[in-house]
């Protein structure tokens, strides 16, 4: 897996073992993480990549969040629980000299600390298919005040995602059997 354009395009991430990790690990892959790119860079809503502070819940090995740094995002934090995935990512960012512009929090995305620091304007949300996480991750990401108001959810999963009261659909894309929605929050 390689970030595909911007300052880091080419490089090259760490990512986990196919025969031992399969189960830790679902990356987003190339094609469909540049359409999402696309979309967030030259789509309906205009560019919301430049100058963001993205938060990538559910991180992995980093790879969305990384990427939005090489195309231009101010800083990025990133939240993983799985401590295998988590030192993968950290690799990746030591390799693309990430790691000043970076926050790496070895936490649930379903049970967020009170944010400490800045609210984010870009949310990346990839949870395990399957095991209905977003709503809570959604609702854990508000209460830690980890937001910021009309800040877009960039949502990858393996089905149509219902909005809610917490945020609206704007945009919903399906690649195969991976749908992409983007959404609003607005804090009232």
């Amino acid at each position: 897996m390689r970030i595909s354009a911007g300052k880091y395009k080419g490089l090259k991430l760490h990512t986990p073992n196919p025969q031992k990790d399969r189960k830790t690990l679902r990356p987003t892959s190339g094609r469909i993480r540049e359409s999402m790119f696309d979309i967030l860079t030259h789509g309906p809503l205009g560019n919301l990549v430049t100058d963001s502070s993205v938060l990538d819940l559910f991180a992995g090995t980093g790879a969305l969040g990384m990427e939005a740094l090489s195309r231009g995002a101010k800083a990025a934090t990133f939240i993983e629980r799985n401590k295998y995935n988590l030192s993968l990512l950290e690799r990746n960012l030591f390799k693309a000299q990430a790691i000043d512009n970076s926050t790496v929090l070895h936490a649930d995305a379903t049970r967020l600390p009170p944010n400490k620091g800045y609210s984010h304007d870009l949310v990346f949300l990839d949870p395990p298919y399957r095991q209905n996480l977003l709503e809570t991750a959604i609702l854990s990401a508000l209460k830690g005040e980890w937001l910021a108001n009309e800040c877009i959810l960039v949502i990858e999963s393996g089905a149509p995602v219902p909005s809610s009261s917490h945020w609206s659909e704007q945009f919903a894309r399906r690649y195969g059997s991976t749908y992409i929605t983007l959404g609003v929050i607005e804090l009232h």
